[in-house]
């Protein structure tokens, strides 16, 4: 098992999605009725993924094993509430294939 993180750019927008619907569905299926889960999948396109990653106010990076994708992080301007002089970034999104999850490098 060799992993890696890397930013990931528009050629990725599919592994994203990829990631990103599955583990949506493994985690939160179960709390829709199917055409609420629907409904709320279909807001994210390919083409959201693109405008996303070509908008250098994110930053996407992308979690592979041997190559495959398996985990991405989303970060991007704050949306929360909060005043601050500080500069700070706003974890959006972070998913993991289920099959990796608790499974990183440990002890390094």
């Amino acid at each position: 098992m060799n992993l890696s993180y890397r930013s990931a750019g528009l050629e990725d927008a599919e592994a994203v999605d990829r990631v990103f619907r599955a583990t949506f569905i493994d985690t939160f299926a179960h709390l829709y009725r199917p055409e609420d889960l629907e409904a709320f999948l279909a807001k994210f396109t390919l083409e959201a993924w693109r405008a996303e990653l070509a908008d250098d106010r994110f930053v996407f990076r992308l979690a592979e094993s041997d190559g495959q994708p398996i985990g991405f992080a989303k970060m991007g301007p704050p949306e929360l509430p909060v005043d601050t002089n500080e500069p700070w970034v706003e974890l959006r999104q972070l998913y993991v294939m289920n099959e990796w999850r608790g499974r990183g490098r440990r002890g390094s």
